[in-house]
């Protein structure tokens, strides 16, 4: 999946949103300094139905967004493509399965790891 459609922003406001649940779309300032880049950003996220946004009960102006399961999904692809950048894990050359990073063999089919 390309997150870059969506801006340069939206891997940063994805995993923000993975890691508070749901957020007030302002509190992505701490993300995002712009609020029209970030306003911007979550629009497309929602078209393609990433993200979802609700007005909350005791006052319509205050909206919070939230991740669907789609967009669960994705945070959760991009948190473990963070965790292989980082070195934590080890990837299988055969199955693509990742591994612990001390494992000597693949969990899923076998093959030794180099």
């Amino acid at each position: 999946m390309d997150i870059g459609k969506y801006g340069k922003h939206a891997y940063a406001i994805i995993l923000y949103i993975f890691e508070h649940k749901e957020v007030n779309i302002t509190q992505l300032k701490n993300v995002v300094k712009n609020s029209q880049t970030y306003t911007r950003t979550v629009e497309k996220l929602q078209e393609d139905g990433i993200v979802k946004s609700r007005n909350y009960v005791h006052n319509r102006r205050y909206v919070l967004i939230s991740l669907t399961d789609k967009g669960k999904k994705i945070a959760e692809l991009l948190m473990s493509t963070d965790h292989i950048a980082e070195g934590k894990t080890r990837i299988c050359p055969y199955c693509n399965t990742e591994n612990d990073m001390d494992a000597v063999y693949c969990k899923h089919c076998g093959a030794r790891l180099e």
